[in-house]
């Protein structure tokens, strides 16, 4: 797995070596009497050199507290890594954040039409996942764990219902979910033009998932994803 810049940094400043170097650097008897610290030679004023390797420790310091704030802000590596793979990736795009306990997978695309891939090494995907799609409809959605697939649908046509059906990876002959179903995906229609009405298209809002336990149980590493926002005749 991948390491943050502040782990890196965690790494070297509290490895015991580290610590053992810099105090023998400090403490050596081969320094000469004008550079050592007042402890050790009380009656001689800080010098330059001294003054030096103070601002050198303090900066050190501080430049592994901000590290190690910026990894604990974004998340790091608890967060999946994306691949765009649609025809048109230049019109997709796909961000991954954290939202008090869940993962927030935002989803924009400028044809209604693409592909992605998620992934998590080892599978260790922290759940809930849940993912938006900011598009004006939502006829086509596929959730592949590479050995099943979710299809799921939104209807363009009131009341907009909304469609489940389980495949095997390769298969034709998919399974109607019903919403007892461990593998049933529950879908809410954020419409931040008229709050709390399903309504197609969707001008501003966008349609939000949350991928069912039961497809990253076996903790897969990939995740495959593809959206259609209005089937094409």
């Amino acid at each position: 797995m991948e390491t943050t810049q502040g782990e890196r940094f965690a790494r070297t400043f509290s490895h015991p070596c580290f610590f053992r170097s810099f105090r023998s650097a400090l403490t050596t008897p081969s320094m000469s009497p004008e550079h050592v610290p007042p402890p050790y030679h009380s009656h001689k004023a800080w010098g330059r050199e001294d003054m030096k390797q103070i601002i050198t420790i303090v900066a050190l310091l501080g430049l592994l507290l901000v590290s190690g704030c910026a990894s604990h802000r974004t998340g790091g590596h608890g967060l999946p890594s994306v691949r765009l793979t649609g025809h048109d990736k230049g019109g997709d795009a796909v961000t991954v954040t954290e939202e008090g306990n869940r993962t927030v997978v935002d989803v924009h695309s400028t044809s209604g039409i693409g592909r992605a891939e998620l992934t998590m090494p080892n599978g260790g995907w922290r759940r809930p996942l849940t993912m938006r799609f900011h598009l004006q409809g939502l006829e086509a959605l596929d959730v592949n764990n590479g050995r099943l697939v979710i299809h799921t649908s939104v209807l363009s046509r009131p009341p907009y219902k909304q469609l489940c059906e389980l495949f095997p990876v390769g298969g034709r002959n998919g399974s109607p979910l019903e919403e007892v179903s461990p593998f049933w995906m529950p879908l809410n229609v954020a419409n931040r033009k008229e709050p709390g009405q399903r309504v197609i298209p969707l001008d501003d809002g966008y349609f939000e998932v949350t991928l069912p336990d039961a497809l990253l149980d076996g903790n897969p590493e990939t995740l495959y994803i593809q959206w259609i926002d209005f089937l094409r005749g």
